[in-house]
């Protein structure tokens, strides 16, 4: 087994094309036996779950159901959720995740904290009743300027 058997075929394909002269023709037999190498060796197989499966089984154990986009997944990656990060490895251009690397984000995640939403104190965050105290005021003075004027 090669090198070149541990890289996934769109890489494989991508330095083939990359690395030939320009001007060069590559014949599509070429094309065919990459083609058919990969669908023959199961060496090629991607380890761990694509983002895409960690996105659907995310749905179902975090999320109550609602689906889970692959932005969302990634971030998790990057900066993590609640505080957790999802471990995960580069596999080609993207990311593959190992069952016991997700099953243990999603215990840590149910064990996490819930997210803390702090209210903004700017001056235009104003709650219902300070609005409705604000119209009360204002009535009650263009009352008492009425009865003047």
């Amino acid at each position: 087994m090669t090198t070149l058997n541990i890289i996934p075929l769109h890489e494989r394909l991508s330095l083939l094309v990359q690395h030939a002269l320009p001007g060069t023709l590559i014949p599509v037999d070429s094309i065919r036996q990459l083609l058919t190498e990969d669908a023959e060796s199961p060496a090629l197989a991607a380890p761990g779950m694509s983002l895409e499966q960690v996105a659907l089984r995310c749905a179902g154990l975090l999320h109550g159901g609602r689906p889970v986009q692959l932005p969302a997944v990634r971030k998790w990656i990057r900066s993590g959720l609640r505080g957790v990060k999802l471990s995960a490895f580069e596999w080609g251009q993207t990311y593959r995740v190992h069952e016991e690397e997700f099953e243990a984000f999603v215990e840590a995640v149910k064990n996490a904290p819930p997210r803390q939403f702090h209210r903004r104190t700017s001056g235009s965050d104003r709650t219902t009743v300070g609005i409705r105290n604000d119209i009360a005021a204002s009535l009650s003075q263009f009352r008492e300027e009425a009865r003047k004027g």
